[in-house]
């Protein structure tokens, strides 16, 4: 999972996002926003943009779907269960 993964990609994007703002330090600097961040020309959201729903990072997990709210991912990992075509 270090070379490839979620782990790689945050990683690979935070290197990127430091070349546009080298004060970001640490993906805490990242967390817990409220309203939109721009870097460079990549737009951060805050969590309810792309992870409502979820049993944690403060997200809206009531039922209901707040107005900053995109889409809603499921994180159901269905990928992990798809037959391979060979």
């Amino acid at each position: 999972m270090k070379l490839t993964g979620p782990s790689a990609w945050t990683d690979a994007v935070f290197r990127q996002l430091q070349q546009d703002e080298p004060d970001l330090t640490s993906l805490s600097d990242l967390s817990g926003l409220t309203e939109p961040r721009l870097v460079g020309d990549i737009l951060i959201l805050p969590i309810d943009g792309f992870g409502m729903g979820q049993s944690h990072s403060n997200s809206t997990n009531d039922g209901s779907i707040p107005e900053e709210a995109f889409v809603q991912h499921k994180f159901r990992g269905s990928w992990r269960h798809e037959k391979r075509l060979n």
